[in-house]
């Protein structure tokens, strides 16, 4: 439904029959696209109350356009989708709620749409169009989604500064930016159908505090970025977007699914109330969890492939970390102003230690097992209470560049 084009009759063939040689091709290659992609070339449109229809078959139609029509009753503040239209003897199911329906630019529909706080959409409905409702009801504090809802569109419901509860039924996944942006959304149900959260899906909906998420197996990049969400279930899902949780500095406590696939990158930026971390699969992308002030333990399994730049920078509270023991790289930044940290083992499978890796850390001793064959520079610098290093690793490691020069340092062979 989303993205259907309709060409009604007039004036795009008017070029065409004026003879234009340069436009009647234009016009031509235009008409050829239309009929290749299957796209009604004219649509019939039904005018019912406020609504104009579109009509897509023998017995649907799409709600396209609200208008004002000079008959409004002001004193409701609850707004009803008919679930059919009667037009000449026959009637038309109404199957979705097209694309912008409610943009218009009359200045009294607009002040209508601002005083409704209720909407009742019809069980008959399936498909929401992108920026349906968008930014244009303040006071809609509850929308009555149907059971036989499924999709709901890009933008759809985003900047209703006034929503605060959404039940989602039947739906596979919320469209991109779907209910972003809305600061009083506080409660969000959702349905074991729901196994996809779309891009921005609930970015900076600043009081949401709850949703149940434990069915869900792939959440978006920024989906509940900037949001008060506490307990983190998702045992389930298997992709988590970059910044998908950033921001969220309620956040105690995450529960991974053990088939965990991916944390992308900032995925859990500044969530600085998170103190526990156990990650039993997949890969942990570039500053994954950056910033969580909070967090002190960290256990990855053997199963965690590999660990991206800056994943642990500035955990300022970080005391125990447990690394993989197949571990092949330490990238640059990892524990970067990690300043509890005050000891790690280094798996005897790490060939790498990148770049300002352990700058600031609290280390005080440390042992580099002779399977490192590079290290960065300042891979160990401005770690002021560091006093020892063992070294198993190549003689060609250059130290100046690595170590604070007051650290003793201690090689040792196989």
């Amino acid at each position: 439904m989303t993205g259907t084009v309709t060409v009604v009759t007039g004036s795009p063939y008017v070029p065409y029959m004026l003879g234009n040689n340069r436009v009647k091709m234009k016009y031509l290659w235009v008409l050829f696209l239309l009929l290749q992609g299957g796209i009604p070339l004219f649509a019939q449109h039904i005018e019912d109350k406020n609504c104009v229809y579109t009509v897509l078959s023998d017995s649907t139609v799409v709600l396209t356009t609200y208008q004002y029509n000079g008959n409004i009753d002001w004193k409701n503040d609850c707004l009803s989708i008919d679930s059919m239209v009667v037009h000449e003897g026959k009637r038309y199911r109404v199957v979705a709620i097209g694309e912008k329906a409610f943009q218009s630019d009359n200045h009294l529909l607009q002040a209508y749409l601002n005083n409704v706080k209720q909407v009742f959409l019809p069980e008959t409905v399936k498909e929401i169009c992108s920026d349906a409702f968008y930014n244009r009801f303040n006071s809609l504090q509850r929308i009555s989604f149907p059971g036989s809802l499924e999709v709901i569109g890009n933008n759809s419901f985003a900047s209703l500064p006034s929503l605060s509860e959404i039940s989602i039924k039947s739906v596979n996944g919320t469209g991109d930016w779907a209910f972003s942006i809305n600061p009083s959304l506080a409660r969000v149900y959702m349905d074991s159908c729901v196994v996809s959260i779309g891009k921005s899906s609930f970015f900076k909906c600043t009081r949401l505090n709850n949703v149940n998420l434990e069915h869900v197996f792939h959440i978006d990049e920024h989906a509940f970025e900037s949001t008060s969400l506490e307990n983190l279930l998702i045992p389930k899902c298997k992709i988590i977007g970059d910044f998908a949780f950033a921001d969220c500095r309620r956040i105690d406590r995450i529960i991974f699914s053990d088939e965990l696939q991916q944390i992308s990158d900032y995925a859990f930026l500044n969530n600085t109330a998170l103190k526990g971390l156990d990650v039993h699969s997949g890969w942990i992308g570039e500053g994954a969890f950056m910033g969580c002030t909070s967090l002190q333990s960290v256990f990855l399994s053997d199963s965690v492939a590999s660990i991206g730049q800056a994943a642990f920078g500035g955990c300022s509270s970080l005391v125990e970390v447990e690394l993989p023991s197949n571990l092949q790289r330490i990238e640059a930044l990892t524990f970067m102003d990690c300043k509890s940290l005050k000891s790690i083992v280094i798996p005897e499978s790490v060939a790498f230690i990148g770049e300002a890796a352990f700058f600031g850390a609290g280390i005080a001793e440390i042992t580099i097992p002779a399977s490192v064959l590079k290290i960065e520079r300042d891979a160990f610098q401005n770690c002021k209470n560091l006093k020892k290093v063992i070294l198993y690793c190549s003689d060609k490691i250059r130290y100046e560049d690595i170590f604070p020069k007051h650290v003793e340092i201690v090689k040792k062979r196989m």
